[in-house]
């Protein structure tokens, strides 16, 4: 007995199988689709701002001001600048997950459907030059599933056919999945600052990042990710007086001072300038490191000021490391390149990774092994043949 392919005429008039047929249309999911990929154009003709209210933040903010100027407000406003953090972004994906769950269930329905023949639809056409018997091989030497019934054959591409599409489905819920599982479980901190030899904490977490001496590679806790966004020049200072006793180094008024400074010299992007000072208190000298360029090899120029009076005491160029003597005081300086990173933990990562997987399976089986279903019967002295797709039996003569 033959399944019907569609619902009856009468059906057509439910308001909740009409509802069902736009969800699960074509039409539905390739507009939430243009919308979510003008969003995510959005995030690259508009600079984001980071997550958090860090110093990253103000920077960033400030390069915005400055770039779009009184428009600015209103763009923000508008969430041009926090595009995947709006809540238009997330009500988007999340209608968006409804609809392709909606798809996947029919999609797992026709695969059940459809593993039995169903009643033929279209018009019936004439094979001429062909048997039903050399028709019915001729599809099988096409892998194609031959089902034979007392009345006519159905061939189809069951389960491939249904089984592709599904597992694009699939595939695509779980990268949506993933995105859910990182917003709720995973996290992300900008703009850490590393420098060479030196292995930090990420703030609020027990998870670190360091940078290798020598071949400057960064190094991170198994589990996160931390993307270099940034290299630049960087100093190992250290200081003695002439009976070889370390100096306490200090780099702002309020800071507590060491024997070891490290300075990551980074652009100021309020200033535009690269340098960064220091001040030996119980020498009453306070120093300026300026870059010659933002490469990890770069000269670096340290002036020398005597306090509190701010005359010159000195100046030198260095590159790599050496010394350099003021007033009784020696100064060590080794180069000790910085790397900015991006410290991120994505729990659902490997979800990620196998969506990705199913949808391009899914895709390109779809594309290479489209659902196509036909039915052929014998009517007086030729079979003729109804379709849903285009008919993949040549004529005859090309056959031949």
């Amino acid at each position: 007995m033959l399944d019907p392919p569609h619902a009856a005429t009468g059906d057509r008039r439910d308001p909740w199988l009409v509802a069902w047929r736009i969800t699960t249309g074509d039409g539905a999911l390739a507009v939430v689709l243009l919308a979510c990929t003008l969003a995510m154009a959005a995030t690259v003709w508009f600079p984001q701002l980071p997550v958090g209210a860090s110093s990253a933040y103000g920077r960033e903010l400030f390069t915005i001001q400055t770039r779009f100027g009184d428009a600015a407000q209103s763009l923000q406003a508008l969430g041009l600048f926090h595009v995947t953090r709006t809540v238009g972004f997330r009500a988007l994906l999340a209608v968006l997950a409804g609809l392709l769950l909606l798809r996947t269930v029919e999609c797992a329905g026709h695969l059940w459907e459809h593993r039995r023949p169903v009643a033929p639809v279209g018009d019936w056409r004439a094979l001429p030059n062909w048997t039903l018997d050399d028709a019915a091989h001729t599809l099988r030497r096409r892998r194609y599933r031959v089902t034979e019934t007392s009345a006519l054959v159905q061939a189809d591409r069951w389960p491939w056919g249904e089984l592709f599409p599904l597992l694009a489905h699939v595939g695509a819920l779980l990268v949506l999945s993933s995105l859910l599982v990182n917003e709720v479980w995973g996290w992300q901190v900008t703009r850490i600052t590393v420098q060479e030899g030196q292995r930090v904490l990420v703030p609020g977490t027990e998870q670190w990042v360091a940078l290798d001496q020598g071949d400057l590679q960064t190094r991170h806790s198994r589990g996160i990710q931390a993307p270099v966004d940034e290299r630049g020049p960087g100093l190992r200072i250290s200081a003695v007086d002439v009976h070889g006793q370390a100096l306490r180094l200090r780099q702002t008024p309020e800071g507590e001072g060491a024997d070891q400074l490290l300075l990551a010299l980074v652009e100021d992007p309020y200033l535009n300038t690269r340098e960064a000072q220091f001040a030996i208190p119980d020498s009453n000298l306070v120093f300026r490191v300026t870059p010659a360029d933002e490469s990890v090899a770069a000269p670096i120029l340290i002036q020398t000021y005597r306090s509190p009076s701010g005359e010159l005491a000195g100046e030198t160029t260095i590159t790599g490391q050496g010394q350099l003597t003021v007033d009784g005081v020696t100064i060590h300086v080794d180069a000790a390149p910085y790397a900015i990173v991006t410290a991120a933990y994505h729990p659902g990562l490997w979800l990620a990774l196998a969506g990705l997987v199913a949808l391009s399976l899914g895709l390109l089986g779809t594309l290479g092994w489209p659902a196509r279903r036909l039915w052929l019967r014998q009517e007086s002295d030729q079979p003729v043949m109804s379709t849903e797709a285009l008919p993949p039996v040549p004529d005859r003569g090309r056959e031949q």
